[in-house]
């Protein structure tokens, strides 16, 4: 039976807009960073995540990295679709991803990170699928980029509490 896809079924991810984005390590093992003297520190293999991160803009000049944070297992990602004005009657494309489109951008970011990380860790590798999510209007947009800002320091204070 072929998985369910996540994505919104009557969205268009070429269209201009908004979203967060959430790529997590397979069985969440925490090859990205880890949290020594109250800190997050990005291990070699975030440091490769932070690099791509950074060049996706320069790459695809249709995709605009707002925010974006690595954590110990996961990455969470404020982006920026500059394609054209939503239009419902478009539609999700039906034959899979699209150039400029945001599934474009997650799958180039993770394929990007992934060859240059099995270098150092030829075990890594990231869940099949990532997780989305439609930013609507500019206060759920300040909502997530909060969110995005304040993880590694929520991590941190998660920790602290366990002991």
């Amino acid at each position: 039976m072929p998985k369910r896809s996540l994505r919104h079924y009557a969205w268009n991810y070429t269209a201009k807009g908004d979203y967060h984005v959430t790529i997590v390590t397979a069985k969440r093992r925490p090859f990205l960073a880890f949290v020594q003297n109250e800190e997050l520190h990005l291990t070699e293999v975030g440091e490769i995540a932070k690099h791509c991160i950074e060049e996706t803009s320069r790459i695809n000049p249709n995709i605009e990295v707002i925010e974006y944070v690595v954590m110990p297992d996961h990455l969470h990602l404020l982006l920026r679709v500059q394609g054209e004005k939503y239009d419902p009657s478009v539609g999700q494309n039906q034959f899979g991803v699209q150039s400029g489109s945001l599934g474009a951008c997650v799958r180039g970011i993770k394929s990007a990170i992934t060859s240059r990380a099995r270098k150092i860790q030829p075990n890594f590798k990231w869940v099949s699928r990532y997780q989305d999510n439609i930013i609507m209007d500019q206060r759920e947009f300040e909502n997530v980029r909060n969110y995005i800002r304040n993880n590694p320091q929520k991590l941190i204070q998660k920790l602290q509490q366990r002991r």
